[in-house]
């Protein structure tokens, strides 16, 4: 769906509940049960289009995010591909919402970007925040501060920081492989350790 449509969406969702509320207004005996779960719906349908509208306005080029973990998968492969399993040497997968958060964040570096817009791309009222700092984890150097009692996050720099994504993630795969037997993980970490000191 466009922006256009998903505002238009929007504003069909906006009208039918003023249209509700007069109309319950008007009566004499309102059904305010009846006015709950028409709110509730459609609160939901107007978050979900007007989330589709910001995505494809604000952040219209997913594929930044998938470029770096390109390029850190390729980093990964020079750095541990000797040293650790094939396995071991890629980057986790990402969501629709970390590659329209971190467009964003491109996008307004060196400036930040607030949580509660954040919370309108993701439609998540709980992990937002904390989907955002995993981006951390393939080396885009996210921070954050508060600013008026809202949290910022904003980019420290626009290039990531392919070292650091390299470490956590040859980590991670490692530590999520239910295959290995506890022995068999610490050497594991141990070399990725080892590799990290002699990278330095």
């Amino acid at each position: 769906m466009s922006a256009e449509g998903a505002l238009i969406r929007t504003a069909e969702c906006l009208r039918y509940l003023a249209d509700l509320i007069d109309a319950q207004l008007a009566d004499e005996a309102p059904n305010f049960d009846h006015l709950l779960s028409s709110y509730i719906q459609t609160r939901g349908e107007m978050s979900r289009h007007f989330r589709i509208a910001c995505r494809e306005t604000l952040a219209p080029d997913p594929t930044r995010l998938q470029s770096v973990r390109q390029e850190l998968e390729k980093y990964m492969a020079r750095k541990y591909g000797e040293h650790i399993p094939s396995k071991y040497v890629r980057v986790r997968s990402y969501t629709v919402f970390h590659a329209a958060a971190y467009e964003m964040l491109v996008d307004k570096h060196p400036n930040a970007v607030g949580s509660s817009v954040l919370r309108v791309l993701s439609g998540d009222q709980v992990h937002t925040e904390r989907r955002v700092r995993e981006l951390r984890d393939i080396g885009i150097l996210v921070e954050w501060r508060k600013s008026s009692g809202e949290f910022e996050y904003y980019l420290d720099s626009a290039t990531p920081d392919l070292e650091q994504g390299a470490t956590v993630q040859a980590r991670a795969r490692v530590l999520e492989d239910r295959s290995c037997t506890p022995q068999q993980r610490e050497a594991l970490l141990s070399l990725i350790e080892q590799v990290d000191k002699q990278a330095r």
